[in-house]
């Protein structure tokens, strides 16, 4: 568990030279999973933008490439790759995928997870960072005209700061004795990720929980905006994943501010099913374990839950927390009314769909008719009295 916490001494330098064991097809064809109780999960998939984990894209070309001929013969590539290599698009890919996953305390250990709910937070961690940087620093993608992979278009202004903002370094030349970011054998950009880590950086808290914030967003707005569940093969299904897919667009390309970006994902949880109660990671935001959309008439307009961190040390997957009754005084009272004790045991049971209540201790209120009750009594005690004196005399 300690690689899913926070390490502060955790520093991660950029290496290309890991085993390849995640490929593209995992980053862009991603499930996006909506339940997950610990037993069975259920999701979608989603197609995404993949024409930049293409390797034509990023291994340039023996034979046959009209700028290159054979390694870097051309004089724009071997130009950026001396003077200029942030301009070299292996490079800008190298750098996003270094900065979204490694930099950050993620491995593949990360992304294939065991729990399909931690899986599928931490790929699409991967693949929302990645496209985020690439488009901070103003990276054309290969599908669009003006793509250039020798001399494609950067900000190195844009790189500094996401270099800072993820811990990682600014040096694109050289580092430890070889080329930082960019390497001869123009190695895939999966083996920047590396196997396993010794635990998140501060940066990594930050940055997967906005991926969370992001997901959950995505998952309860699609739903809501399409009046429908978005799991399934029918057509009102179809529409809020598509609602999700062109969403993730959206968000991938806005710059929205850390205070806006929570209050949005505070505002969404009250379409969930379930609680805060499906842990990825201590010190990260808990997401609901089920994430269909609730019922419209349960939702309460203009409700907030409450955001929860994992700050106590719970595993991964559903977090189930022990529920626990205070002793109460037994008090009998008319049929009618539940006493304190009966209240708590029902408190303490599950909900009509199932989820784990927090038991709620509910003080006990006075009515008008326990006020009634009082009086009874003591008219019929009065009475009682007196008949007592009339038969002993």
């Amino acid at each position: 568990m300690k690689n899913y916490e926070l390490n502060e001494r955790a520093h991660y330098a950029p290496s290309g030279g890991y085993k390849e064991v995640i490929t593209g097809r995992d980053l862009f064809e991603l499930d996006i999973v909506v339940q997950d109780d610990n037993k069975k999960s259920s999701g979608f998939r989603i197609t995404l933008e993949g024409s930049l984990f293409s390797a034509s894209t990023y291994r340039y070309m023996n034979q046959g490439d009209f700028y290159d001929a054979g390694g870097f013969q051309s004089a724009r590539s071997a130009y950026n790759m001396q003077n200029d290599p942030l301009k070299l698009w292996d490079t800008q890919l190298n750098f996003s995928f270094h900065c979204a996953t490694s930099a950050l305390g993620i491995s593949a250990k990360h992304l294939n997870a065991e729990e399909p709910l931690v899986r599928a937070l931490y790929r699409f961690h991967a693949y929302y960072h990645i496209r985020r940087i690439l488009k901070r620093i103003l990276a054309p993608l290969p599908n669009e005209k003006n793509f250039d992979k020798y001399n494609n278009n950067c900000s190195k202004e844009q790189a500094f700061i996401i270099a800072d903002e993820y811990e990682t370094s600014r040096n694109f030349h050289i580092y430890a004795g070889r080329y930082y970011l960019y390497k001869d054998s123009h190695a895939s950009p999966f083996k920047w990720i590396m196997p396993d880590s010794n635990g998140f950086t501060k940066a990594g808290i930050e940055k997967i929980s906005e991926s969370i914030r992001a997901y959950t967003y995505l998952t309860l707005t699609s739903q809501y905006a399409a009046k429908h569940g978005i799991l399934g093969n029918g057509a009102e299904a179809i529409v809020a994943q598509r609602i999700f897919h062109n969403n993730l667009e959206d968000v991938i390309n806005k710059t929205v501010s850390l205070q806006d970006d929570v209050s949005r994902y505070q505002d969404t949880l009250k379409y969930a099913r379930s609680n805060l109660d499906y842990s990825v990671g201590k010190g990260l935001y808990m997401l609901p374990s089920n994430m269909l959309l609730k019922p419209l008439n349960q939702v309460i307009e203009g409700y907030n839950d409450k955001i929860v961190i994992n700050n106590s040390g719970h595993g991964l997957g559903k977090v189930i927390p022990p529920v626990i009754l205070k002793k109460s005084p037994q008090i009998s009272i008319r049929k009618s009314h539940l006493s304190v004790v009966q209240h708590n045991r029902l408190a303490a049971q599950q909900d009509p769909v199932g989820h784990q209540v927090q038991s709620k201790h509910v003080k006990r209120v006075h009515t008008l008719d326990d006020h009634e009750d009082e009086k009874t009594a003591i008219v019929l005690l009065g009475g009682m009295t007196i008949l007592a004196i009339y038969w002993y005399f």
